[in-house]
């Protein structure tokens, strides 16, 4: 069985591919070409340095990219100086050849990636913060299906079951539907259930051609494994509508996709 420190290691040789984050979750994204294959999802302190410079740091996201913006409609419009700086550092990434050129783990959880297009070498730098043993710091992972999980701790968090629900346009197919899907994740929390939801949704994007529009709702389930008649979603939505005009303003359109 791999452990944790052979799965950070493993990384060597693959490609830098991306930097981004999905509420306050960073994501690194490794893979052996230009896509993608194996992604670090993490919920501690997070920087990228180059020699003395920090190119960038997971506290940017506390502060507006443009000035006079309120931090937190910044935050939840990805307009924060993090997501500036992750844009911009991603587009070197896909420009040169960032190879993995060693990966570590240290002490307390610490993991350090330096990578480098034969010029001189950044390095990632993750490390926990928190000292409760049931607190998932990062977590490592291939986003082929399946494929196993290497969290720190090691301690086996909480996990419950969550149902997210994304929403896709096919603008490809006739009449251009919209689609609504809903995946389970098994997380320790809300926030992380939903950045693999989206992580898959742009995986299922690109693999039929779709767009993700970018909404997630999520759901907690509970601890239990979904079993019959087990509820998997609910949402409430507040609407002056009478019922029948509510049904039909938002679930019984006429172009709804269905069987009889």
């Amino acid at each position: 069985m791999t452990s944790v420190a052979e799965a950070v290691q493993a990384l060597r040789g693959l490609r830098l591919v991306e930097v981004r984050r999905v509420a306050n979750i960073v994501i690194i994204g490794f893979g052996p070409g230009d896509r993608a294959d194996r992604t670090i999802h993490a919920q501690c302190p997070f920087r990228v340095v180059h020699g003395d410079v920090i190119l960038l740091g997971s506290r940017d996201m506390n502060w507006s990219r443009d000035r006079g913006t309120d931090r937190d409609e910044a935050f939840e419009n990805v307009t924060t100086k993090y997501d500036a700086q992750a844009e911009f550092l991603t587009a070197r990434f896909a420009e040169g050849d960032f190879r993995v050129t060693d990966a570590k783990l240290g002490p307390g959880g610490q993991v350090v990636v330096e990578a480098t297009d034969d010029g001189d070498p950044i390095a990632l730098e993750i490390f926990p913060d928190c000292s409760g043993p049931w607190i998932e710091s990062w977590r490592l992972f291939a986003l082929e299906e399946g494929s196993e999980h290497f969290v720190y701790p090691e301690h086996r968090p909480r996990v419950s079951w969550f149902a997210v629900r994304c929403v896709f346009r096919w603008a490809g197919a006739e009449g251009q539907p919209y689609e609504e899907r809903l995946t389970l994740w098994r997380a320790t929390d809300l926030d992380a259930a939903i950045a693999r939801a989206e992580e898959e949704a742009r995986v299922y994007a690109e693999n039929t051609g779709v767009t993700y529009l970018g909404l997630a709702q999520g759901y907690e389930t509970g601890e239990q494994g979904p079993t019959d008649g087990s509820e998997v979603f609910s949402l409430l939505r507040e609407s002056a509508l009478p019922p029948e005009e509510y049904l039909d303003r938002h679930f019984d359109t006429g172009g709804e996709h269905q069987g009889a």
